[in-house]
C-alpha cells in the first residue's frame, strides 16, 4: 500500500555545499557515455544476496581539453575487485562522494591524455551487495531488481548533477537466473538485452506469465484471475494507442516494442520503452489515471530517447515536462477534453503546493525535493503555453531539430525562437512570482466593465470570461503590459455572476485563487478546501463547495468521492449511490476506485445486501487505492463474514511465528522472513517480545504463492505494557513452506 526542500536556513546552507560540490563536479565534467556494456551474475553470490558484474563503458571527452583521469560513481555498497583502461589494468583511486542524504563510492582512474572527441574504453569489476530490500534494489528468493537510482552500475556523471545523468546504448547480459525470468529494455536475444536507444541500465528478475498484444508485451504475476488478465491486456491495447499517438505527434515511430512489468516495487519506472507497473494496477478492474498518465509519460519518454541527448541546464523541463505534457494531450484524445482538464488541474493544484519556494527551472537538480513537481508540472504547463504562443507544431519542430543534431536542450529551444527570449527568460531562469487577477464585475447601461492586472514582467495575451445570468459565457481576449493594468469590456445586458481571467488555464502563477471574482474559494487547491471541511464533519458543506466545484470540472472525481461520501454521512443513500455510480465510468484515480467501491459495499450492507456489500468491500480491497479505505473495508467485511475457514498452511505458519518471537533465537525468527524484508521488525522482535500471539481474520490471495494475511495480535514487549492490533502480512510461498515478504499494515498498540 502505498520528494521536496529549501526550508530552513540549516537545508539552504547543507544545500549550498552541495551546490558547490555539484558545480565544481560540472564544471571538470569531461566523459560522456556512449555506450554500457554490463555483465551480470546473479548465480555466483546469491547467498551472499549480491550480484558479480562487469561494467564496460565506452567514453567520449566532451571537454575543451586534453582529459588524463576519469572519475566515475558507484554505490557505496559495491566491492570494487578491479579496473582496466583499454586492456591494461589501472590503479584505483578511491574516495566518498556526499550526494543529499546517500554517499556514493568515488572511483578515479589515471588515463593517457585523451584528446576532445576521442573516446576510451574503461572496465570496471565489481560485487555488489543488498543489505535491505528497497523499490531501487532488492535481492530476494522469488525476485531481484536493480534500477538506476541505486547506483547499480558505475558511471561519470551522477543523477544528481545539474545538467543531467549519463544515457546511452546499453547492452546486458545475464547468467544465474535459475527459473526466473530476467527483463531489461530493448530486444531479448539468448540471455542479453540489447537496447540501441539512449537510456538508464536496469533489470528485474521475477516468475511471471507473458500476454503479448499486437507485438507488444506484458509480463504479469503467475496465477492471477481472467478479470485481472482481460485489465491487463486492455492496459496493453491502451499502450499500444498511445505508442501510436506519439508517433504522429513527433513524426516518426519508434524502433522499440513495448514491455510492462508487472512489480511489487518500483512502479512508474520505465526505460527505453519498458515500463514498471505496480502489480495492484492490474486488480482495480479498471485502468485508473496514475497509471495511464505513467504508461503514456513512459512512451513518449521512449521517443525522446531514440537519437536525442537530453542535456544541459533545465534538463528535467524537457525530460519530465514534456512527456507529462504529451501524455496529458493523448488522454485527452482518449477519454476526451474534461478528464485532461481534470489532469491539468491536478498539475496546477500539486504545483501550488511548491509555488512559493520554486527555484529557476534551469536551476533545479534532482537533489531538489521540488524537482520532479515542479519540472513535470509547471514544465508542462509551460510546454502548453509555448504551443499556444509559437504554433501547435513547435513541439514537433523543436524534436525534429534536437535529433538532428544529437541534442536537445533548453538552448536549443532558445535558439529556435529568438524572438520570443524575453518570455523564454521569464519562464526558465526567474521565480514564479508573477500573478494575474481580475475584478469584480461592473455594471453600466449596456455594459460590464472587469479591471485586470498582470503582475508577471512579461506581456500577456489572455482570455477574460464573464459569466452571466441565463448564460451563455462571454469570452474576450486581452493583452496586459507586463506589470501592469488592464480592462475587458464586455457589451452585455445580461447580470453578471463572476469574471475569469485565463479560464483555460495557461500561465503560471504563485496564486491561483483570486483569477475568479468574486472568488468562490479562497486558496487555489480546491481539494484541499473541501477536504479540510470533510474533516471537520462538515457535510452539509462539503455537499454545497464540492457541488460548486463540479460544476466547473465535472470530470474531477476525488472531490466527487468526498461529495459522495458526505452524503452517505448525511444517510442520503440514493443521492451518494448517484455520485458513486458517476465515478465508475471515465478516467478516475485509484484512491478514487477504492473509496468508491467502500461506498457502494457501506449502501448495500445499510439495505441488507450483504453479498453484493462483501463484493464491493473485496473490491475496495483488491484496488489497494488508498490505505484508509482498504483498512474501512476490512474491517467491513469482517464484521459481515466473520472468521475464515483459513487455509491449514497460513494458520499453522503464524502459529510458528508466534513461537520464534519468544524464542529469544533471532536465527529462527530470520528463517521466517525474506532475506532483506521487514530487517527492522524482525531486529525489534528479537530478544524483546515475552508475549507473541496472533489470529487470523482474513487473507487475500495475490497470485500464485502470494497472500495477504490480516492477523490480530496480542503482545508484550520488554519493559513495554500488553499490546493489541492488527497487522498485514505479506507472505509468499518458498518451497513447501511460507515466508513474510513484507509488513503492509502494523497497528499494535
Amino acid at each position: 500500500m502505498n520528494r521536496r526542500f529549501f526550508g530552513n536556513l540549516a537545508l539552504i546552507g547543507f544545500l549550498l555545499l552541495v551546490s558547490v560540490t555539484n558545480s565544481h563536479s560540472q564544471a571538470s565534467q569531461t566523459w560522456q557515455v556512449q555506450k554500457y556494456d554490463i555483465a551480470v551474475d546473479h548465480s555466483a553470490a546469491s547467498a551472499q544476496r549480491a550480484i558479480d558484474a562487469s561494467a564496460t563503458l565506452r567514453l567520449r571527452n566532451i571537454g575543451a581539453s586534453n582529459a588524463s583521469s576519469v572519475t566515475l560513481r558507484l554505490s557505496e555498497a559495491a566491492e570494487v575487485s578491479g579496473a582496466k583502461v583499454g586492456a591494461e589494468s589501472r590503479e584505483i583511486i578511491r574516495s566518498q562522494e556526499k550526494v543529499g542524504s546517500a554517499t556514493l563510492q568515488r572511483i578515479q582512474l589515471r588515463v593517457p591524455a585523451v584528446r576532445p572527441g576521442e573516446e576510451i574504453t574503461v572496465e570496471i569489476a565489481y560485487r555488489l551487495k543488498v543489505q535491505e530490500n528497497g523499490a531501487l534494489m532488492a535481492f530476494s528468493e522469488r525476485s531481484s531488481q536493480f534500477l538506476p537510482l541505486s547506483f547499480w552500475y558505475p558511471t561519470p556523471n551522477s543523477w544528481f548533477f545539474a545538467r543531467g545523468a549519463d544515457f546511452a546504448p546499453t547492452t546486458i547480459s545475464f547468467r544465474g537466473v535459475g527459473e526466473r525470468t530476467f527483463l531489461s529494455s530493448g530486444d531479448a536475444r539468448s540471455s542479453d538485452f540489447n537496447s540501441e536507444l539512449n537510456i538508464q541500465p536496469f533489470f528485474v528478475t521475477g516468475e511471471w506469465d507473458r500476454l503479448e498484444v499486437d507485438g507488444n508485451e506484458f509480463f504479469v504475476p503467475k496465477g492471477i484471475r481472467p478479470d485481472e488478465r482481460r485489465l491487463a491486456e486492455s492496459i496493453l491495447m491502451f499502450a499500444a494507442e498511445a505508442k501510436s499517438f506519439m508517433a504522429d505527434r513527433l513524426g516518426w515511430s519508434a524502433r522499440e516494442k513495448l514491455r510492462l512489468i508487472s512489480v511489487r516495487r518500483g512502479g512508474g519506472f520505465s526505460s527505453g520503452g519498458t515500463i514498471l507497473l505496480d502489480d495492484v494496477a492490474i486488480r482495480r478492474g479498471r485502468i485508473d489515471s496514475q497509471t495511464s498518465v505513467s504508461v503514456s509519460e513512459a512512451i513518449v519518454r521512449m521517443y525522446l530517447s531514440d537519437g536525442l541527448r537530453i542535456f544541459g541546464d533545465g534538463h528535467g523541463f524537457i525530460r519530465e515536462g514534456l512527456p507529462r505534457f504529451l501524455a496529458t494531450e493523448f488522454l485527452e484524445k482518449r477519454f476526451g477534453p474534461e478528464v485532461a482538464r481534470a489532469e491539468r488541474l491536478r498539475q496546477r493544484n500539486a504545483y501550488s503546493s511548491i509555488a512559493n519556494r520554486d527555484g529557476a527551472l534551469t536551476q533545479l537538480s534532482p537533489l531538489d525535493d521540488i524537482y520532479f513537481n515542479s519540472s513535470a508540472n509547471k514544465g508542462a504547463m509551460i510546454w502548453r503555453l509555448l504551443e499556444r504562443d509559437l504554433g501547435e507544431r513547435f513541439v514537433l519542430q523543436a524534436v525534429s531539430t534536437g535529433r538532428k543534431s544529437g541534442l536537445l536542450s533548453i538552448g536549443g529551444l532558445r535558439d529556435e525562437r529568438p524572438d520570443y527570449g524575453k518570455s523564454f527568460t521569464y519562464l526558465f531562469d526567474q521565480l514564479t512570482t508573477g500573478n494575474l487577477l481580475v475584478g469584480i464585475p461592473q455594471i453600466s447601461p449596456g455594459r460590464v466593465t472587469v479591471a485586470l492586472r498582470n503582475t508577471m514582467p512579461i506581456q500577456v495575451e489572455t482570455n477574460v470570461r464573464l459569466v452571466v445570468e441565463g448564460g451563455p459565457d462571454v469570452d474576450q481576449m486581452v493583452t496586459i503590459p507586463g506589470a501592469s493594468f488592464g480592462q475587458a469590456v464586455f457589451d452585455t445586458s445580461r447580470r453578471p455572476l463572476r469574471a475569469e481571467i485565463d479560464p483555460e488555464g495557461f500561465f503560471i502563477q504563485s496564486d491561483y485563487s483570486d483569477d475568479v471574482a468574486p472568488r468562490i474559494f479562497s486558496e487555489s487547491d480546491v481539494l484541499l478546501i473541501i477536504k479540510r471541511l470533510f474533516d471537520r464533519q462538515e457535510f452539509s458543506q462539503v455537499e454545497t463547495s464540492a457541488g460548486e466545484a463540479l460544476k466547473t470540472y465535472p470530470e474531477m472525481d476525488e472531490v466527487r468521492v468526498f461529495l459522495a461520501r458526505a452524503l452517505l454521512a448525511q444517510n442520503k443513500l440514493a443521492e451518494a449511490e448517484k455520485e458513486f455510480n458517476t465515478l465508475r465510468t471515465g478516467l478516475v484515480t485509484s484512491r478514487s476506485v477504492s473509496w468508491m467501491y467502500l461506498g457502494l459495499g457501506e449502501i448495500q450492507e445499510s439495505r441488507g445486501q450483504s453479498t453484493e456489500a462483501q463484493m464491493f468491500y473485496e473490491r475496495a480491497i483488491r484496488a489497494d487505492g488508498e490505505l484508509g479505505a482498504v483498512l474501512l473495508a476490512r474491517r467491513r467485511r469482517a464484521n459481515l463474514v466473520g472468521s475464515p475457514s483459513s487455509e491449514e498452511s497460513l494458520q499453522r505458519f503464524l502459529q510458528d511465528f508466534d513461537r520464534a518471537a519468544v524464542s529469544n533465537r533471532k536465527s529462527e525468527l530470520d528463517a521466517m522472513i525474506s532475506p532483506g524484508e521487514s530487517v527492522r521488525f524482525s531486529s525489534g522482535i528479537a530478544g524483546q517480545a515475552q508475549q507473541w500471539s496472533s489470529s487470523i481474520i482474513s487473507y487475500d490471495r495475490l497470485s500464485d504463492g502470494v497472500v495477504l494475511v490480516e492477523a490480530r495480535l496480542s503482545i508484550k514487549l520488554l519493559n513495554r505494557n500488553q499490546e493489541q492490533g492488527t497487522a498485514i502480512f505479506r507472505l509468499i510461498r518458498v518451497g513447501a513452506g511460507w515466508k513474510i515478504d513484507g509488513i503492509e499494515f502494523f497497528d499494535v498498540r
